[in-house]
């Protein structure tokens, strides 16, 4: 199925966060995520949130599973444009991250996003 950024992008390894930090990364969307003419669609739009969220927190061997994904819809997000998704990792409680985020383009803000991280050790 269509992917919103390069698969490598969801096998990024970044390095553990810490609370308060934040990663962001640059996502075009194309034709492939069109929702109504010429914008992208909402679900591409959360799928870019997802992939940036499991990047905040790579444990290694460890699984960073999205227990719970908020996303808000503010203004279109038109394809062949630079997006710019800012993802910030809130706060740790034992195995479970919360995290925050927000698309802009052009400098305005199209889409804020929540979610609820759990990290699992695989089996």
């Amino acid at each position: 199925g269509p992917y919103p950024v390069p698969l490598e992008v969801a096998r990024f390894a970044a390095p553990a966060a810490n609370a308060g930090e934040t990663f962001s990364a640059t996502v075009v969307f194309g034709a492939d995520q069109e929702g109504h003419s010429g914008l992208a669609h909402g679900g591409s739009i959360a799928q870019a949130f997802d992939y940036l969220f499991s990047a905040l927190d790579a444990y290694g061997q460890d699984m960073c599973l999205t227990s719970e994904l908020s996303v808000r819809f503010l203004r279109p997000v038109p394809l062949h444009q630079s997006a710019t998704f800012e993802v910030s990792l809130d706060g740790i409680d034992g195995a479970l991250r919360k995290a925050s985020g927000r698309a802009s383009v052009g400098g305005r803000t199209c889409a804020e996003a929540t979610a609820v991280l759990a990290v699992k050790r695989p089996r």
